[in-house]
C-alpha cells in the first residue's frame, strides 16, 4: 500500500470513483469536477491517494487556502471528499487514510484544517467541533402578494438625510475577476477563516470563471463607477452566496435585497448564506421578517495540524495583547492537558512577577482559537497556579472575543 498526491492526468480515474461512491447526478459532479480540475491545475487543490499494485484504494481531497491576520500569513486546509472502495470498508482503511492525510498536511506546512462528518470519527485525529457562520434566508410568500424591490440597474435607497444610488450589475468574467479580489482581500483583511486570495487562489478562480458552475458576481458601483460592494454566488436561482465583501454597509444591504429579489422571480425557497456579515443579514431579517427569517445552520470541526509552529507565529501577537493588557510576567505558559503538551508565551517583567502556568484542554483551546467562547464560558474548565479570576483575564487578553469573528482564527 502506498500514498502519493495526485496529479492531472490522475483525475481521470478519480472523477469516476467519486462519482460511484457518494451517487452524485451529472450537474453536481460536474460543478466539483471543475472545481477540483482548477484546483490542481493552480496548485490549490491536493488529493492524497491510497494505492496498491496500481489500483485506487481510496483519496482525500485537500484545499489548500492562504489567510492572513494582522502581519501574519498562515495556511488553511478544507479537507474533503474522503472516500474509500466500498468493497474495502471495514478494514481501517479510512483510518489509515486519514492519519496518513493529517501527516502529510503536517509536512507541507498547513497550520489550521477545517473539514464537515462525523464527529466521533474525525476527532480521532485532532478534530474540533465548532459552529459555522452560515445562515439560511427563508423566502416566505404572503398571501396578498408583498411588495417587492424590482430587479433593476439602479436601486435607490433614503438612509436618514442621505440618497444614495447603486448601479447593480453582473461583473464580466474573467475580465473583471480583479475588481472582486481586490475588494474581497481589502474586506476580509484579518479575519482568518476566510482565505486571502494570491496568485494561485486569483489563477483558480480565473479557471471557474466560465459557464459550468453558474458562478456569477454581482457589483453594486458608486456613480463614479467605483465597486461598493460584490456578492458571489452560483446555483440557477444564484441561492448560494459564498462570498460578501462591501467597502460600503448601505450598498451591501442593498445588494443582498436585489439578490433575495432575483432568487425569488426564479423561484427559490431558500437562500444560503456562508461566512456571512451576521449583522447586515440580522438587519434585512428584521426589517422585512415577512418575507425572510433568519437561520443559522451546519456545524464544521477544525483541527491545529502544527501547533508548535501555530504558536510560534502567534507568539509577538499574544505578547502584544498581554502588554496592551497591562499584565506582566516572567513567563506565562499553557499547558494542554490532553496533549500533554506546553507552550511558553515569554512577555517582559520589570518587577519579576511569577510565573504563571494556566491548564486548558485542547478542545477549549481550539474553541478560544476560533471565536467560538470567551475565556469566561470555560472558568470552569481551566486550572492554574494563580487565581482563576486572574487566569480569564489572562485568557481574555491572548484570545480576543469578538462576536463578529474579526479576531477568529477558524
Amino acid at each position: 500500500m502506498n500514498f502519493r498526491i495526485a496529479e492531472d492526468k490522475d483525475l481521470n480515474i478519480i472523477f469516476p470513483f467519486w462519482r460511484k461512491i457518494f451517487s452524485w447526478d451529472d450537474k453536481h459532479a460536474g460543478i466539483l469536477e471543475n472545481y477540483v480540475s482548477a484546483g490542481v491545475k493552480a496548485g490549490t487543490s491536493k488529493i492524497l491517494l491510497m494505492e496498491e499494485e496500481g489500483k485506487l484504494l481510496g483519496s482525500v481531497l485537500n484545499s489548500l487556502f492562504v489567510v492572513h491576520y494582522e502581519k501574519l500569513t498562515l495556511t488553511k486546509a478544507s479537507v474533503g471528499e474522503v472516500s474509500i472502495d466500498p468493497n474495502l470498508r471495514g478494514k481501517g482503511l479510512g483510518h489509515k487514510l486519514m492519519e496518513e492525510n493529517q501527516k502529510f498536511l503536517a509536512s507541507s506546512g498547513i497550520d489550521i484544517a477545517r473539514l464537515g462528518g462525523l464527529t466521533k470519527f474525525y476527532s480521532r485525529f485532532g478534530y474540533v467541533a465548532v459552529p459555522t457562520e452560515s445562515y439560511q434566508m427563508l423566502i416566505e410568500p404572503i398571501a396578498g402578494g408583498v411588495k417587492r424591490i424590482s430587479p433593476m440597474d439602479i436601486i435607490k435607497t433614503d438612509t436618514t438625510s442621505i440618497t444614495r444610488e447603486w448601479k447593480i450589475r453582473k461583473l464580466v468574467l474573467p475580465d473583471e475577476l480583479e475588481l472582486w479580489r481586490d475588494l474581497h482581500n481589502e474586506c476580509h483583511k484579518g479575519k482568518l477563516f476566510v482565505e486571502y486570495i494570491d496568485d494561485k487562489q486569483f489563477r483558480y478562480w480565473q479557471l471557474r470563471s466560465n459557464e459550468k458552475d453558474n458562478i456569477s458576481i454581482f457589483g453594486a458601483f458608486s456613480r463614479r463607477d467605483k465597486l461598493q460592494a460584490c456578492i458571489m454566488a452560483w446555483g440557477d436561482a444564484m441561492e448560494n452566496v459564498i462570498d460578501i465583501a462591501y467597502r460600503d454597509r448601505d450598498a451591501c444591504i442593498d445588494l443582498i435585497k436585489y439578490l433575495a429579489e432575483l432568487s425569488i422571480d426564479k423561484n427559490a425557497k431558500v437562500i444560503t448564506f456562508t461566512f456571512a456579515p451576521e449583522d447586515i443579514l440580522a438587519e434585512i431579517g428584521l426589517k422585512f421578517r415577512k418575507i425572510i427569517s433568519l437561520t443559522k445552520t451546519a456545524s464544521s470541526m477544525v483541527a491545529l495540524v502544527n501547533i508548535d509552529a501555530l504558536f510560534d507565529k502567534l507568539k509577538p501577537i499574544f505578547v502584544r495583547r498581554l502588554s496592551n493588557a497591562g499584565i506582566s510576567a516572567e513567563s506565562i505558559k499553557l499547558r494542554i492537558t490532553d496533549l500533554q503538551k506546553e507552550i511558553a508565551l515569554v512577555t517582559l517583567s520589570s518587577n519579576k512577577s511569577p510565573s504563571v502556568t494556566i491548564d486548558i484542554s485542547y478542545r477549549d483551546l481550539c474553541l478560544l482559537l476560533c471565536n467560538h467562547c470567551c475565556a469566561s464560558q470555560i472558568r470552569n474548565r481551566i486550572n492554574s497556579n494563580i487565581s482563576t479570576e486572574r487566569a480569564v483575564l489572562i485568557l481574555s487578553a491572548l484570545f480576543q472575543f469578538s462576536s463578529d469573528g474579526e479576531m477568529s482564527l477558524y
